[in-house]
């Protein structure tokens, strides 16, 4: 009796083996890192608005990125704000939130949509991050942000930041600061000089504005 099992018990196995597999390779990639030095990617491309953060990696703290964007359109203003609380918008989409523990990455990602094509005239972006939680980790805590205007665009993309990054600082938890003041004018053309980083770029709250 035992041995007439044998074939049945294989079969179950091989059942079990290839039902591993296939949950395996369906599953989707989660906090997908940059994909090499230059990052990049193909979600939509070419990519008018390219901005990631990232933290101190495998540390347990938790940062929120805060992006909002004022563009005038026929004396319309329109607003396209994302954030963990609102991770799509008119124009851009928050597609990586980072909780800190238990990834190990600890990079946000925000990208334009396939709305935007390219960069638009009249426009005003802040981007902000802000120290939810440090989970015990120490602090203060280093970062590094990327801003890449037009990304892979065939008439060519421009670095807003070095290819590392610009580094800021968050010194105590729920400390709120501004990353970046992008102002691109009416030819849509970015004003170099009145677009400012950290830590010069004038703060203005987004996370912990008073209600």
């Amino acid at each position: 009796m035992g041995s007439s099992l044998i074939p049945f018990l294989d079969l179950a196995m091989l059942l079990g083996v290839l039902t591993l597999f296939l949950a395996i390779i369906q599953q989707p990639h989660i906090n997908e890192p940059p994909k090499g030095e230059e990052m990049k990617q193909s979600d939509v491309s070419p990519t008018a608005i390219f901005v990631q953060v990232g933290w101190t990696f495998n540390n347990p703290h938790d940062v929120d990125t805060y992006f909002e964007c004022d563009v005038h359109l026929a004396g319309r203003k329109v607003t396209s704000t994302v954030n963990f609380k609102q991770k799509n918008s008119t124009f851009t989409d928050l597609i990586v939130d980072d909780l800190g523990r238990p990834s190990p990455e600890n990079y946000e990602r925000v990208l334009s949509n396939s709305v935007l094509e390219r960069l638009l005239p009249n426009t005003r972006c802040q981007l902000n991050v802000h120290l939810y939680n440090s989970h015990g980790g120490a602090l203060p805590l280093q970062g590094v942000f990327h801003v890449i205007l037009n990304k892979d665009h065939p008439d060519g993309e421009m670095q807003l930041t070095p290819v590392q990054g610009l580094p800021f600082e968050l010194k105590f938890g729920g400390q709120e600061v501004t990353l970046m003041e992008l102002v691109i004018d009416e030819n849509a053309k970015v004003m170099l000089e009145a677009t400012t980083f950290y830590p010069e770029a004038d703060y203005r709250c987004q996370a912990t504005c008073e209600k």
